[in-house]
């Protein structure tokens, strides 16, 4: 999840600030739509060259790469969105005023897109919790997943510890619930601060 907003939020502030043509707009639209339709199991044999070839199969960070496929397109569209969405007259102020790229991006798009962002970590760590396709390829019973660890609860077809996967498919739906439990709670501080840096703009 911090890998795709670290790639995704100076993306998005790119592409909503740089001045691109409506053609290229379209074009990034299109090209973010097309992959995120496309299944990713037909990015599995090349993922897999590219982090076999570095060391990084059965790895954390292997694995946290390859979910980007999954989690980035989504996350471009969402944070392009509420880019092209704010007043351009805050950072134009902003500028007049001295602040610099850094300053502007930190002080002013960051605060501003922070409801963006939230639902992009929740929307991405909600997808990937319970991925099982590349965490069952990349990584071994040493480095299991949620998804894989109760998926291997499953013994054979024949035999079946009902009880046993009952129980960690609660436990382990906690901490989700927890999550999305947080960020409901926090989005209206979330809203409230935004509204109020509205108004004092």
């Amino acid at each position: 999840m911090t890998i795709t907003l670290v790639a995704s939020i100076p993306t998005a502030y790119a592409v909503a600030r740089l001045g691109v043509s409506a053609n290229f707009l379209t074009l990034f639209v299109v090209l973010v739509g097309l992959s995120r339709s496309i299944p990713p199991a037909v990015f599995m044999p090349a993922t897999y060259e590219v982090l076999y070839r570095y060391g990084l199969v059965d790895s954390y960070l292997g694995i946290s790469l390859a979910y980007q496929i999954y989690t980035v397109p989504l996350a471009l569209w969402l944070l392009t969105a509420f880019s092209m969405e704010l007043d351009p007259d805050l950072e134009r102020a902003a500028r007049v005023g001295g602040a610099g790229p850094v300053a502007r991006f930190l002080r002013i798009y960051l605060p501003a897109v922070a409801p963006g962002v939230v639902a992009v970590a929740l929307l991405s760590a909600a997808e990937l919790y319970g991925e099982y396709l590349y965490a069952s390829v990349l990584l071994s019973e040493e480095h299991q997943t949620v998804a894989l660890l109760v998926g291997r609860l499953q013994v054979s077809e024949f035999r079946s510890e009902r009880n046993v996967i009952g129980a960690a498919s609660v436990v382990t739906t906690i901490p989700m619930v927890a999550v999305v439990f947080f960020a409901a709670r926090s989005r209206k501080y979330l809203a409230l601060g935004t509204g109020g840096r509205k108004g004092a703009a």
